[in-house]
C-alpha cells in the first residue's frame, strides 16, 4: 500500500511516482550502488516474506530489483538481491534449464557453469555497472557479477510488452534489453512480477 506523501530527508526518500519511501540500510545500498537507473523507484515499503531458503526477510521490491536484509552479514552484504531474472521466468512457467546454451564465441565473455556467453552490446551494458565494495574506480568482474548474476539465455528476441519486441538477455538478478539507437536498458522485472503475482 502507498504511505501517505511527506517531505524526504536525509534519513528517508518519498517518490511521489510510486507513493512509497527508501530509508536505512536499504537506502544506502540503493545510493551506493546506482539509485534510480539500476534499481528503479520503490514499489513497496519494507515488509517481512519468506526467501527461497524458508526464512523471514526483511524485504523491499522495486522497478528492477528486490532487496532482502540479512543483518547477520556484515555490510556491504547485509542487503543482498534476489535472483530476480530466475523469480520472472518460473513465475512466467518458464525453466532457464531448457532454453538453448550459446556456448563459447569470440570477443564474448563465456560464463561455463550455465554455458551461455555475453557479448555486445550487452558485455559493456555488464561491465559498466556492478555493486561497488572495493572502493576502487570503475566495475571489476566480480562486483559487475553481484549486481547482475551470470547469463542464463542467449540473447532470444522476446515480447516484452503487447506490441514490444526486443533482444534480450536474461541474467539471474535481471534482463537486458537492446533498445536499439536509446541502448541497452534493464527491463522492470520488478514491476513485472508484481503484476505476475496480482499485487497491482
Amino acid at each position: 500500500m502507498p504511505v501517505p506523501p511527506f517531505e524526504s530527508s536525509a534519513e528517508r526518500l518519498y517518490f511521489p511516482e510510486t507513493g512509497h519511501s527508501l530509508g536505512g540500510e536499504f537506502k544506502r545500498y540503493w545510493e551506493r550502488n546506482g539509485g534510480l537507473p539500476v534499481f528503479g523507484y520503490p514499489l513497496s515499503e519494507e515488509f517481512t516474506e519468506t526467501g527461497s531458503d524458508g526464512r523471514a526477510y526483511t524485504v523491499q521490491y522495486f522497478q528492477r530489483n528486490i532487496f532482502e536484509y540479512h543483518p547477520e552479514n556484515q555490510p556491504p552484504y547485509n542487503v543482498l538481491i534476489r535472483r530476480i531474472g530466475d523469480e520472472v521466468l518460473r513465475a512466467q512457467g518458464r525453466d532457464w534449464f531448457t532454453f538453448p546454451k550459446s556456448g563459447q564465441q569470440a570477443s564474448c565473455l563465456y560464463f561455463e557453469q550455465t554455458g551461455n556467453a555475453l557479448c555486445e552490446p550487452f558485455l559493456s551494458a555488464w561491465r559498466s555497472q556492478g555493486l561497488e565494495f572495493d572502493g576502487q574506480q570503475g566495475k571489476s568482474f566480480e562486483e559487475s557479477l553481484a549486481l547482475f548474476g551470470q547469463p542464463i539465455s542467449p540473447p532470444q528476441i522476446e515480447e516484452i510488452a503487447p506490441g514490444v519486441v526486443l533482444t534480450v538477455q536474461w541474467f539471474e538478478r535481471g534482463r537486458f534489453e537492446d533498445h536499439g539507437s536509446s541502448g541497452v536498458l534493464l527491463g522492470l522485472l520488478g514491476d513485472e512480477i508484481t503484476r505476475l503475482r496480482g499485487w497491482r
